[in-house]
């Protein structure tokens, strides 16, 4: 405070309010002088009475919207004759209240009548309405009025109503448009209606003084351009002042803004008691600031928590009566001003409010200003939905302490007109009683219960500022001591019982010696059980600690999803190693990159991935190689204890990183068991239970699937690595293996349902569960799935890998229409959620902020990255747990009213899609890199409801066009494929905010005029095979016309699309493959592949007389392993079922490394006995095409066998054994 601001603070009420007094008068002495004009004719409008014409112009059905009303309940003997005279003489006296407005030559013109013969005061009487329900039907005949539609060029602007409740019981309510009233106005109006009432009742000559102007006095002179500089002025002023400002404070809603607002309102209001009011009053005095002043700075710390910005745009109304004569006119005078709130959160609240008082006091220096010609002087972005400048009105106004009629006790009844003009329209009337905390707001957007909570907060900031004036900005928070104990502890009360010092191997060696004959692993190739599993593994963790593999070291895991990959990852574990997945598919410098940062020990592969990993220094364990099942077969297979314990690393997976170097996450053993402890006990998971495995092995899913499952006595079923991404085949896994959970991202289960359409698959009864994270999931699916899985339980999990697999948690029982999307859901057992804003400072319920995770199962950080993993992981302020952390998600959340969690989005610019979480900066470096790209952005964008990969990319100076093809294959090396652009937009520039940032939001959408995506004009397809794959990728991609040149991918396509695109082809008889399309891009290069395969076919038909044999003949194996009696049966795209006979010796693993006898269960028949064909299945699903049940349009369908298991399961049989010399129980083996 200055030493002004003290002085003045210092002195008594009655000097302070003298030293006003001569300040005003001083004022005045050098303000301008208005005379009458003398004209008679039609007036010109004032600048604030422009803007009221033109809404009313603009939309005349609901010029309610901008009435003023007000009302007075009397109780009293009140005269409704002297009512209505005096009132008739207000309108005489003021020449603006009997004034309409029409259209002139040069605009619209004020027309004043001579006399108020178009006033009348209307009456009601609602005394025959029930005493209990009279304030009821007065309110509504109140609300009624207030809402008129004033038609401003044929009638006066102004309404009255004197409702009689009972004799000395009344409402008087007078509405006027704003066109001719404001703020001021309507206390001139009462004053003069109060003593010309008197002054009629007492038979006295009212004691008004003349009027020397009338407004449209006023209204000319304004025009009359003799304030020309001074407007000037004042336009500098507002262009230099708001330059920079955000004029869109985009405050959190409750619904969905509409695009044209009806602008129907509520209201709700809340009182400030006396006490605090007085706190308030006081505050003010020492810090050199009026009330209006701290309210409005306690309101912009309100708005600063809901909208996340320090920089904000309140609207005021100003009285601006410029003149002497002005004074005591009725009319609309009062300007808008937008105040500009800069609440820095390193400031103190005391510096906060000095800013603001400092900031206001300039502002009114230029009150007089029209707003309109400040708003076209600034040009802010006008939209329909919304007002320009600002969103929220803010009204400070003293009032008296009664109306002021003799014998009559009068008190302000409230009204309202049902609508709003702005998002919120705070009025606060400072009496003797308090401050009344009137918000009007737009209900289309905002609930009553919202608006409570919003009052609720300002008080609690009021009450903050006052109590603590030195706090920071950033740390003077707005909820109540009860909402943060809520937020902070009642929501996160989630302690569970688990086995915290157990590791996942332990809990394995424990299922598998109380059941070892169970099946603990299905694949297409057989079953493994738990017993086999359990020895097996223990014989590779002994192996893999012999290369060094223990405690605190990591084991690269590099296989292809076969009955290896549990084997591989359990062997790892045991071995007191933590494995870290590796997807061969990904470009070798991206796999370079996480096998050097992981700082590997071994690595754990195959013949057919070993390939294509590149070269390490560490001992490489090639499961099928004849040295490594040797060196197997001799270890030791009696169980190994685990030499790790629960806080030991138990994986390490990568993820994008904005840098443009994945990041490898840390994760322990208690995690991971109380994560999996949870889903098993929540879902009664158990022996019994099936899980079927399709998400990659990169993914934290597949965590569960391989070790969630094994440690709570279920099985977990893998699809053919060559059919891993094929619908048809997870069907057929579904009914042979009765698979009764699924476990996947969103849009694998549309892959899932669309297969169920495209092949006429009608349910799924087994299924029971399904649980769904790692993307966004269409409102839509969860009643989509039901159709066809009736009693499934629909989970929504959220989480983040560096947090624990999954940490909330919701069950999708009803969607809800409302819903924009489904609720993320509560935290897990022992795990916390908590959603900040950039202060760290939990937000309100209802507004969006930063989603944090916590509790057991938080990762350790990132592998030898301790500056990422400080950022990232940072002290958790809210658990009193000392030394505590949680994880920073970057996640857009916020809480519902039953404090679930609701997902918004991204705080940064990582994205997920298809259940890929990367990060942009990721691609645009990798986009930079490239020769002649000099700037580059990278967006998701949301294409006929699917979120697609988007570059845009602006060449370097002097280079030629960007080669869309050819960036594509260039990145291809760098990203893995779902990080490929799936669209590449060129732009001249990129659009920039006014602060310099690309401006997201003004990206466009790849087809639109401004986006120059570039097609090569290639040649139209021609063979059947092009043009029907042609028309399948039209129909997906959504484009009117494609060339047999053209690339899926390049055309927008994703590895989703993809897989619908192959089931598509494949119901309308093509054998076409994901792996396929990856490798042949184009229609063309495509469609030669499947031509050349149906040829071989054919001629292989040919040969051997049958009908096709594309896939290998098969036979039970004569090993001594258990078997069952094999059946052959037609599939989706088989033809008639031959024989199962051999496969060639040759085939066959020559090492076993589970040997036991034969136990009846299966027919015991030699190698090379023929099956039994039945000629009937319980389960045929039919392909949509018009092809016969046993030929399709491009030829014989080809054979696939099937095994009958003891439960009367169809399971497909071929001639496939496993690398490292995996038993083919039950016979089952890939097609």
């Amino acid at each position: 405070m200055s030493d002004l601001d003290a002085r003045i603070a210092g002195l008594s009420p009655a000097k302070q309010a003298l030293l006003a007094r001569m300040l005003r008068e001083r004022r005045a002495a050098g303000r301008p002088r208005i005379a009458p004009s003398g004209e008679e004719g039609p007036a010109p409008l004032s600048a604030a009475q422009r803007q009221f014409w033109f809404l009313w112009k603009q939309d005349p059905e609901r010029s309610g919207v901008y009435n003023v009303p007000m009302a007075q309940r009397l109780r009293g003997a009140i005269n409704p004759a002297t009512v209505d005279l005096a009132l008739r003489r207000i309108v005489e006296r003021h020449a603006i209240l009997r004034t309409r407005y029409a259209d002139g030559d040069e605009g619209p013109v004020a027309v004043t009548a001579p006399n108020a013969t178009g006033f009348s005061l209307a009456t009601e009487d609602v005394t025959a309405v029930p005493a209990d329900e009279r304030e009821q039907a007065v309110r509504a005949i109140v609300d009624r009025c207030a809402a008129y539609n004033f038609d401003l060029g044929a009638e006066l602007p102004v309404r009255a109503v004197l409702i009689r409740l009972d004799d000395e019981d009344h409402v008087l309510a007078i509405i006027v448009h704003h066109i001719a009233t404001d703020g001021a106005s309507v206390e001139i109006l009462f004053r003069e209606f109060v003593t010309l009432y008197r002054a009629m009742q007492d038979g006295e000559h009212p004691a008004l003084p003349d009027l020397p102007v009338q407004y449209a006095d006023y209204a000319r002179w304004q025009q009359s351009g003799l304030g020309a500089e001074r407007l000037s002025q004042g336009l500098d002023f507002w262009d230099t002042w708001l330059d920079g400002a955000d004029s869109s404070l985009d405050l959190p809603t409750d619904r969905l803004r509409p695009a044209d607002a009806q602008r129907s309102g509520g209201r709700r209001r809340r009182r400030l008691e006396p006490e605090l009011v007085e706190r308030i009053h006081a505050f003010s005095r020492e810090h050199g600031a009026t009330p209006f002043m701290t309210l409005l700075t306690a309101l912009g710390l309100v708005l600063r928590r809901y909208s996340g910005k320090s920089d904000l745009l309140v609207g005021t109304p100003a009285m601006n009566r410029p003149t002497a004569e002005t004074e005591h006119l009725i009319g609309c005078f009062a300007n808008t001003l937008a105040l500009r709130l800069r609440l820095d959160a390193a400031h103190t609240a005391t510096d906060a409010l000095r800013r603001v008082r400092d900031d206001v006091t300039a502002a009114y220096e230029y009150q007089d200003v029209p707003f309109e010609k400040v708003v076209a002087r600034t040009s802010p972005e006008r939209s329909l939905d919304r007002n320009p400048l600002f969103q929220v009105m803010f009204v400070y106004q003293r009032v008296g302490g009664g109306f002021g009629l003799p014998g009559v006790e009068s008190e302000t009844f409230d009204t309202h007109n049902g609508t709003a003009k702005f998002d919120l329209d705070l009025s606060l009337l400072d009496g003797p009683d308090g401050i009344d905390v009137s918000c009007e707001y737009d209900a289309e957007i905002f609930t009553a219960q919202r608006i409570d909570r919003m009052l609720a907060h300002l008080e609690q900031a009021l009450v903050t500022l006052i109590e603590a004036p030195d706090t920071t900005v950033g740390d003077l928070g707005v909820l109540t001591a009860e909402e943060e104990g809520r937020a902070a502890l009642e929501w996160n009360a989630t302690h569970a019982e688990y086995p915290r010092e157990r590791t996942l191997p332990d809990l394995f060696a424990e299922r598998a010696a109380a059941r070892p004959d169970a099946p603990a692993v299905r694949t297409p190739s057989g079953t493994v059980t738990y017993g086999e599993l359990e020895r097996r593994s223990s014989q590779l963790a002994r192996v893999l600690a012999e290369r060094g593999a223990g405690r605190g070291e990591v084991v690269a895991v590099a296989v292809e999803r076969t009955a290896d990959l549990p084997l591989a990852v359990l062997g790892t574990l045991k071995s007191g190693a933590a494995y870290m997945p590796v997807d061969p598919d990904q470009p070798a410098e991206r796999l370079t990159m996480m096998l050097q940062d992981a700082g590997i020990r071994a690595v754990v592969t195959s013949e057919a991935v070993r390939g294509r990993l590149p070269a390490v220094d560490v001992p490489v364990v090639v499961l099928d190689a004849d040295e490594v099942r040797r060196e197997l077969d001799a270890a030791s297979d009696a169980p190994v204890p685990c030499p790790a314990d629960a806080g030991d690393l138990c994986y390490m997976i990568f993820t994008s990183g904005s840098t443009g170097r994945p990041k490898g996450v840390l994760l322990d053993h208690r995690g991971r068991v109380n994560n999996f402890s949870d889903f098993n006990r929540r879902f009664n998971i158990a022996a019994g239970d099936a899980v079927l495995s399709v998400s990659s092995l990169g993914f934290d899913m597949t965590a569960y699937d391989l070790l969630g499952t094994l440690i709570t006595g279920a099985c977990v079923v893998l699809p053919a690595p060559e059919r891993d991404r094929d619908p048809g085949h997870w069907l057929e896994l579904i009914q042979e293996h009765r698979i009764t959970v699924w476990h996947s991202v969103p849009a694998l289960l549309g892959l899932l349902l669309d297969g169920m359409d495209d092949l006429g698959v009608e349910s799924l009864p087994d299924l029971r569960v399904v649980l769904l994270g790692g993307d966004w999931i269409p409102v839509t699916l969860p009643d989509r799935l039901r159709t066809r899985a009736a009693r499934a339980r629909v989970i929504s999990l959220g989480g983040a890998t560096e947090a624990s697999m999954d940490s909330t948690i919701f069950e999708v029982e009803r969607v809800d229409p409302a819903w924009q999307s489904i609720p993320y859901g509560v935290p897990m057992a022992n795990q916390t959620a908590y959603v900040t804003d950039t202060d760290l400072r939990l937000v309100p319920q209802g507004v969006p902020g930063e989603l944090y995770l916590g509790g057991t199962g938080l990762a350790w950080g990132y592998a030898d990255a301790p500056g990422q993993t400080a950022d990232r992981f940072v002290p958790n302020p809210f658990s009193g747990v000392p030394g505590d952390r949680m994880y920073r998600t970057g996640d857009l959340a916020r809480y519902r009213a039953d404090g679930s969690l609701e997902l918004l989005g991204r705080v940064d610019f990582q994205v997920k899609i298809a259940g890929h979480r990367i990060e942009l900066g990721e691609v645009e470096a990798a986009l930079r890199g490239r020769l002649g790209i000099g700037q580059a952005v990278a967006a998701a964008v949301t294409m006929d409801g699917q979120r697609r990969l988007v570059g845009y990319v602006v060449p370097e100076e002097g280079a030629g066009p960007v080669d869309a093809d050819a960036v594509r294959e260039h990145l291809a090396t760098l990203l893995p494929g779902y990080m490929v652009p799936s669209f590449l937009v060129e732009l001249e520039k990129l659009p920039l905010s006014p602060n310099g940032k690309v401006d997201r939001g003004r990206l466009p959408a790849p087809g639109t005029p401004a986006a120059a995506t570039t097609r090569s004009a290639g040649r139209a397809p021609v063979t059947p095979t092009e043009q029907l794959l042609a028309g399948v990728w039209q129909e997906l991609l959504g484009l009117p016309d494609i060339g047999a040149t053209d690339g899926f991918f390049a055309l927008g396509g994703d590895s989703v699309t993809c897989i619908r695109m192959v089931t598509r082809a494949q119901a309308a008889g093509l054998a076409v493959t994901p792996r396929m399309v990856f490798q042949h891009q184009t229609i063309e290069a495509l469609a030669r592949v499947v031509d050349e395969s149906a040829a071989t076919q054919h001629a292989e038909k040919g040969q051997t007389g049958r009908g096709s044999t594309a896939m290998p003949k098969c036979r039970t194996t004569g090993t001594g392993w258990r078997r069952s009696s094999a059946t052959c049966s037609p599939v989706p795209g088989s033809g008639p079922s031959p024989a199962c006979t051999s496969s060639s010796p040759a085939s066959r693993s020559p090492v076993n490394w589970t040997r036991r006898p034969s136990v009846g269960h299966g027919t015991g028949s030699s190698p090379g006995t023929p099956c039994s064909a039945p000629t009937t299945r319980a389960w045929t699903p039919t392909p949509r095409c018009n092809a016969s049940p046993t030929t399709s349009s491009r030829g014989s369908r080809s054979a696939t066998c099937a095994v009958s298991t003891r439960r009367g399961r169809s399971s497909a049989c071929c001639p496939s054994w496993t690398s490292c010399g995996w038993p083919a129980s039950n016979s089952a083996a890939r097609r």
